[in-house]
């Protein structure tokens, strides 16, 4: 039978976002870690058009090939999967970013190099994994250090704490999804009114 992998919500807006929000609950006492095993990561990586379609077969068979590597490589991605929403909530709470999330940031960007193309290249990196999430980490960065970064915004949502790049008009965008979380916060506040 063939395994139908897991359908990530993309309304982060961003792909490093994307990646952050790849926990729902996280503010409850058991949160869903959507990055379960390296297969997650790679139904990541190939609906967010970080590995080509042509790559994913190869990708996928690191979990079969070497269980050590695929373990290693999805702490990894977790690592940065946490470091990326511990400096995008501190921009969103504008305070400094906590030293650890930044410093491994900083260890990821340590390998990356301009090319003679002007692109950035993954140089260095010690793990194959890297070289898929480089893309990624280049647009967290870019985000990083724009005006943009104004424009991330936690969800609204008492419950949900994800979060995404207000790309509307006039910065209004209170929630990560409005036909979830936006919906069930106009639920509540209409029961909390009419009982």
């Amino acid at each position: 039978m063939e395994r139908v992998p897991w359908t990530f919500d993309r309304t982060g807006s961003h792909r490093a976002l994307d990646l952050a929000n790849t926990v729902s609950g996280r503010l409850t006492d058991r949160p869903t870690d959507h990055l379960s095993e390296w297969q997650r990561v790679i139904d990541f990586a190939e609906q967010t058009g970080l590995v080509p379609e042509s790559e994913v077969a190869s990708w996928r068979a690191l979990q079969g090939a070497d269980p050590v590597e695929a373990e290693t490589s999805l702490a990894a991605v977790r690592r940065l999967r946490d470091a990326l929403y511990g400096v995008f909530l501190a921009v969103v709470e504008d305070r400094p970013p906590p030293a650890e999330s930044l410093a491994m940031l900083n260890r990821w960007i340590g390998h990356m190099a301009l090319g003679p193309d002007f692109e950035w290249r993954c140089v260095d990196a010690p793990e194959a994994h890297e070289a898929v999430f480089m893309p990624l980490v280049r647009e967290a960065v870019a985000l990083l250090t724009s005006p943009e970064r104004h424009r991330v915004k936690e969800c609204g949502a008492d419950d949900c704490a994800w979060l995404f790049l207000d790309t509307s008009k006039n910065g209004s965008r209170r929630w990560c999804d409005m036909k979830q979380c936006g919906n069930r916060a106009k639920a509540r506040r209409f029961h909390a009114k009419h009982n």
